[in-house]
């Protein structure tokens, strides 16, 4: 039986200027990612998730899941700085949840 460690990215961008969010959207789409619906905020922001596989980490589909989120995150780098964004794990029987990547790309950190 392995660990499941859900992991998640959170995409946010000022949707109202240029539908740079939903082109974002598009992207998890291709890739199968199953993001979900646009929220649409008051202040013109609007945001998407990608929710986390729910495969243990030991799983094939995991692996396929982890490689799918790998190619994302990369494509919002290369997008650029229109988008905030973050990588999160979480639900670790023996560890505190962690951004694992961000738009800022800086090392990774633990979430106190």
């Amino acid at each position: 039986m392995s660990e499941y460690v859900h992991a998640a990215i959170l995409v946010t961008g000022l949707e109202a200027v240029d539908e740079v969010v939903t082109e974002a959207r598009k992207q998890a789409l291709s890739l199968q990612l199953n993001p979900t619906e646009l929220v649409h905020g008051r202040n013109g922001y609007s945001s998407f998730m990608v929710p986390p596989s729910g495969a243990g980490s030991l799983h094939i589909s995991n692996d396929l899941h982890r490689t799918q989120r790998w190619a994302f995150t990369q494509w919002l780098k290369d997008f650029g700085v229109r988008l905030e964004w973050v990588e999160v794990t979480f639900g670790r029987e023996f560890g505190p949840a962690m951004v694992t990547d961000d738009c800022s790309r800086r090392e990774l950190k633990a979430v106190s």
